[in-house]
């Protein structure tokens, strides 16, 4: 007994060392280990959630998503993992497959802003564009001060000047200027 104790708390290190190298964007070092964890306790979720965000950030998204989902069977109800199920397909062009996970992530932890402005630009790369304002409002009520958000504003205004032949599009988009405080905007737009 005292054996495996040993083996797990060898495993605990290798797994805060990877930790450790994912911090320090030594992505393919993190990597190796969290594999190497992998072979002594493929129950861990933390382990295969460490796994996914190394193979994210090696541009390993389709192993990235693997990883996701053997995280998420283990544990359904972790919101993180869904956001990064949700990266990984976005950048695959799986708008669908990314909203999807963007929206699981959401219902366990609606928080997370930056999720909710990620979400707006899945549903409007799929032309749901009401959708994609609702969500981009909501990241921008979260935090209007956030730069990344307010440089999303700027990107509503240029589909605003590009879409302005629909005056109801043109409409849901100038009310979503004003209310989220952008009169420049809307001034440049006028």
């Amino acid at each position: 007994m005292e054996n495996k104790t040993n083996n797990e708390q060898s495993n605990e290190k290798v797994v805060d060392e990877a930790k450790e190298l994912l911090k320090a964007r030594h992505f393919k070092e993190a990597l190796k280990l969290f594999e190497s964890a992998i072979k002594n306790d493929s129950g861990n979720v933390e382990v295969w959630q460490g796994k996914a965000e190394s193979e994210v950030m090696c541009l390993k998204y389709v192993e990235a998503l693997e990883s996701c989902r053997k995280a998420a069977n283990l544990d359904p109800e972790k919101a993180s993992i869904w956001f990064l199920k949700s990266f990984a397909h976005g950048v695959l062009g799986q708008y669908q497959e990314a909203l999807d996970s963007c929206t699981s992530g959401l219902e366990l932890d609606p928080s997370n802003n930056m999720v909710w402005c990620t979400r707006g630009q899945y549903l409007y790369a799929l032309g749901r564009l009401e959708e994609s304002l609702e969500s981009f409002g909501k990241a921008l009520e979260m935090d209007p001060n956030n730069p990344y958000f307010n440089e999303v504003s700027k990107k509503v205004q240029r589909w605003l000047q590009r879409d302005n032949q629909n005056p109801e599009w043109t409409s849901k988009v100038l009310s979503f200027l004003q209310k989220n405080g952008h009169q420049d905007a809307i001034a440049e737009y006028k």
